[in-house]
């Protein structure tokens, strides 16, 4: 399971809503590059995603609770972007390093929870 758009057509829109496990620091450089790598994924849609489509709750700068994030049709073969989604919400657990020493898969104490718990097409 994960969370995903199903199919959108031209002009439909799909709201995710991710809660932070506590909150979290919006200048903490998990959460900073969390939400580059968001907004990158945004990018990358036919419509070119922007920051309005992350919206903070409550507004930054200060703890985030979650983020509301807006996907924009048309979508007709959402996969491939509802895997990346999912694999960047698990991957913020992880980080790359502890400021100076590199130790991939290190545990980031963050975690996210994705709403709707909806794409049944998750392969792992």
């Amino acid at each position: 399971m994960g969370c995903g758009t199903g199919s959108l057509g031209a002009g439909a829109t799909f709201v995710a809503t991710l809660t932070f496990n506590e909150p979290i620091d919006s200048e903490k450089m998990v959460y900073q590059d969390f939400k580059s790598a968001l907004f990158w994924l945004l990018q990358g849609l036919p419509t070119r995603g922007t920051m309005n489509d992350i919206e903070e709750v409550p507004p930054g700068p200060g703890a985030i609770l979650q983020l509301r994030v807006t996907v924009h049709g048309p979508l007709p073969n959402p996969e491939h972007f509802n895997r990346a989604f999912n694999r960047l919400l698990w991957g913020v657990r992880h980080q790359l390093h502890d400021n100076q020493v590199l130790r991939p898969g290190t545990d980031s104490w963050v975690s996210v929870t994705a709403a709707p718990d909806d794409w049944t097409s998750e392969r792992t």
